[in-house]
């Protein structure tokens, strides 16, 4: 259609990125699966050029693995993120996590409550440590703040100041 791409089609720029799927005006649209020249793949939907819609993006060495929704290449709206940090599953705005969501660190810890530009935030936010104790309160900035209930294995409970949550947990 006058040179330019339209309907199903493979294309290979100068970077080596590879593009088979569906071509609108010269642009990606509908489905398609483009890979890189460093063997990272995406499937899924686009529109006008850009990542958008639902897709599965995965690196080579399969320690980066998204899965969900897509906005102007953006990570938006509900989706997994597998790194090498852990396990995210929830909210994400503008490629980044925001909202509710749960994170199960590798190495145990784990984060259910608000996020927000890729920090905890938020005022019920539950933090469990590798040692058991499950840490209840507010998060600022991706740091405990003020006072949190605190319940530990022995079946102890009560509130403890944010800054001992730090110095015990968090280095």
């Amino acid at each position: 259609m006058n040179g330019k791409r339209h309907g199903q089609g493979v294309s290979i720029n100068n970077h080596g990125v590879v593009y088979n799927g569906s071509w609108i005006n010269d642009r990606k649209e509908g489905k398609g699966i483009e890979t890189k020249a460093d063997g990272s793949v995406y499937v899924g939907d686009w529109k006008d050029d850009k990542r958008h819609g639902n897709g599965i993006d995965t690196n080579t060495a399969g320690s980066f693995k998204y899965e969900g929704q897509w906005r102007l290449n953006l990570r938006h709206g509900k989706g997994k993120l597998v790194n090498s940090v852990g396990v995210y599953e929830g909210d994400f705005a503008n490629g980044k996590r925001s909202g509710e969501g749960f994170m199960a660190y590798d190495d145990g810890r784990t984060y259910d409550g608000q996020w927000a530009n890729d920090l905890r935030e938020g005022p019920r936010s539950v933090y469990k440590v590798t040692t058991g104790q499950i840490y209840t309160g507010e998060w600022k900035a991706g740091r405990p703040v003020g006072s949190h209930r605190f319940k530990y294995l022995n079946g102890k409970e009560g509130s403890i100041n944010a800054e001992k949550i730090v110095a015990w947990h968090m280095g």
